[in-house]
């Protein structure tokens, strides 16, 4: 039997996210006649383990991908990391410099 990787991961996907579906409840009469058909939506929540497994899977993929960067590799991504930090802290500083100013003109 071949398994279809993909279709196991979509319906693992949608049990950790949760969905909703459609559920059909039928009234019949005495007579078996078929009275009223009613479609409800049903929200099925989401699914801690499924959440876990999602989780867990994907740190296991990211340890793996660390521990086959080449040095050269590591030293570039540090660099790219440390240049995205920078830029966040300058727009930190920035922004508490124009709360600052704007906090400024109000007390006038």
């Amino acid at each position: 039997m071949e398994v279809d990787r993909g279709k196991i991961e979509n319906a693992l996907l949608k049990k950790a996210l949760g969905y909703t579906l459609e559920e059909s409840v039928y009234e019949y009469s005495a007579e078996n006649e078929l009275i009223k058909r009613k479609v409800v939506e049903k929200y099925i929540p989401a699914d801690l383990s499924a959440i876990k497994v999602i989780l867990e899977a994907d740190d296991a993929e990211r340890k793996n991908r660390l521990e086959e960067l080449s040095d050269e590799e590591i030293e570039e991504l540090k660099e790219k990391y440390l240049k995205e930090l920078e830029t966040l802290r300058v727009i930190k500083m920035m922004s508490k410099s124009k709360n600052a100013g704007e906090n400024n003109n109000g007390d006038n």
